[in-house]
């Protein structure tokens, strides 16, 4: 098999429509109406579940106001958002789960409250995430391929709105950059005393590095007394492209 095969390739559309069971047949679960498969869970589950689901029977649904999700551009913050919107989808789940567990339409207003509040959502984007969309990104598509049991393939595809210069891909490692040439990269773990080989396109990007600090003395504990970030910058404009990366003992 050649080292470059990849899934795509390993299952076209025509494979996989023999495969996959079709859409309108595929039932993971059992619909709230077919009770049977709910009654036959054992009552300690069942209890347990429905007991989850009165936990937020009737309570309010958690606000997601516009200052939350402004956060992460103000104050770099994107957990206090990312809580409450996860919040809001664990009260549908236990809700759900405990309407089919239990049958008797007793949390179906909470359930509509809380599809009703995250219907009303300006975005599902995680604030984090948005800057792909003001980057003016149409597609972006990633894929990590192992070769051989011994290298990592990133194979990154991507069109833009327009032609720019300013994409950058970043690399944030522990590791020491031990030697830099025209596509390559010798990366030295100081514990372990491995080396890694990272390989790149010279033709079409150039590489910057950078020395961060590990100021927080939690995670200086874990990643020694600095990261090393590797910036693989484009060389000039393009709006569409391939880029692939290798990475190597």
């Amino acid at each position: 098999m050649s080292e470059n095969v990849s899934l795509s390739e390993l299952y076209p559309k025509e494979k996989l429509g023999n495969i996959l069971t079709p859409r309108g047949q595929w039932r993971p679960f059992a619909g709230a109406k077919d009770r049977a498969p709910w009654v036959s869970i054992t009552e300690p589950i069942r209890h347990k579940f429905i007991s989850l689901g009165e936990e937020y029977l009737g309570k309010d649904v958690p606000s997601l106001p516009a200052t939350l999700y402004l956060e992460y551009r103000r104050i770099g913050n994107r957990s206090n958002y990312q809580n409450v919107w996860h919040k809001r989808r664990k009260m549908l789940h236990c809700l759900v789960l405990a309407e089919c567990m239990e049958g008797k339409g007793r949390f179906l207003d909470s359930i509509a409250n809380v599809i009703w509040a995250i219907c009303e959502e300006s975005s599902w984007t995680y604030p984090a995430h948005v800057g792909a969309q003001e980057a003016g990104v149409k597609t972006w598509i990633r894929e990590v391929g192992l070769i051989r049991g011994a290298t990592v393939r990133v194979l990154d595809s991507f069109e833009l709105e327009q032609a720019s210069r300013d994409i950058v891909q970043s690399l944030i490692t522990p590791c020491e950059i031990i030697r830099s040439e025209p596509g390559k990269l010798i990366l030295k773990d100081s514990q372990t005393r491995t080396e890694l080989t990272v390989r790149y396109d010279s033709d079409s990007l150039t590489v910057e590095t950078e020395t961060i600090p590990m100021d927080d003395g939690r995670l200086a504990q874990m990643w020694g007394s600095h990261l090393n970030r590797i910036l693989l910058k484009t060389k000039s404009p393009i709006i569409r492209g391939y880029w692939t990366m290798r990475f190597s003992k």
